[in-house]
């Protein structure tokens, strides 16, 4: 799963998420509720440095994020955005 902060948040905003997520069980849940959980920056915020050309907007970000994803060896991956 990818989580995407919202403008002009960090990835801190997801800081209480991913323990349910990656360890549902230490949480009260099941075990086959587990996720890999991938929390990227947004170009320019959080713990990002500020992008290098323009043209920066979702359409562009979705498509670096599924390649990211794909780079990280998955196939599907569901994802959340914020904002």
């Amino acid at each position: 799963m990818v989580l995407t902060h919202g403008w002009p948040g960090s990835v801190l905003e997801f800081e209480n998420l991913i323990g349910p997520l990656t360890d549902p069980v230490a949480h009260g849940g099941p075990a086959e509720d587990a996720f890999d959980v991938v929390v990227p920056a947004l170009p320019g915020f959080g713990f990002s440095e500020r992008p290098r050309e323009p043209g920066w907007n979702p359409g562009r970000t979705v498509r670096v994020w599924a390649e990211l994803m794909t780079r990280l060896g998955y196939e599907r991956f569901g994802a959340h955005g914020g904002d």
